[in-house]
């Protein structure tokens, strides 16, 4: 029992009888991976929202609103390069907010703080001409769901 990494490297899945295929990518913030995986992060990431429709973006609810602890700096990253690289090209944004206590934040003030982040980095990132005037949602469709709190409401479960 404890915790720890859990995904490690890339793993990639064909969901059975659907047209579905699954890219799991180490965490960004497990203490296995040290600064050496930093590089293989953005990569990773990047390669990730390259090649999918929907990137998923797993998040405990306690990070949220913390510019580091909740990956916004790698999410800048791979939204700045992808733009380069890539141009235009709408994308899925998921936040999944992890132990969500209902009682305590409505899961819209969640998805606010998160709007307000993704609409920052939008304003921040440098942008091919051609997409200058561009707003975030010309681009990016972000959704926010949440799991609930396994030892808080296991019930929900």
């Amino acid at each position: 029992r404890g915790r720890s990494q859990t995904t490690k490297g890339a793993w990639l899945a064909k969901a059975p009888g659907r047209d579905v295929v699954v890219l799991d990518m180490q965490g960004t913030d497990s203490r296995e991976g040290g600064e050496g995986s930093k590089s293989f992060e953005r990569q990773s990431a990047l390669f990730a929202l390259a090649v999918s429709d929907t990137l998923v973006v797993n998040v405990w609810v306690h990070d949220l609103g913390r510019y580091n602890a909740a990956n916004l700096q790698l999410l800048r990253t791979v939204i700045e390069v992808h733009l380069r690289l890539f141009g235009a090209g709408r994308r899925r944004l998921l936040f999944v907010v992890r132990d969500h206590v209902r009682s305590v934040t409505p899961l819209e003030k969640l998805a606010a703080m998160v709007d307000q982040d993704v609409a920052q980095i939008w304003s921040e990132v440098p942008k091919p001409d051609r997409l200058k005037n561009a707003k975030v949602e010309d681009l990016l469709e972000v959704e926010v769901v949440s799991l609930p709190h396994y030892e808080l409401e296991k019930e929900a479960w």
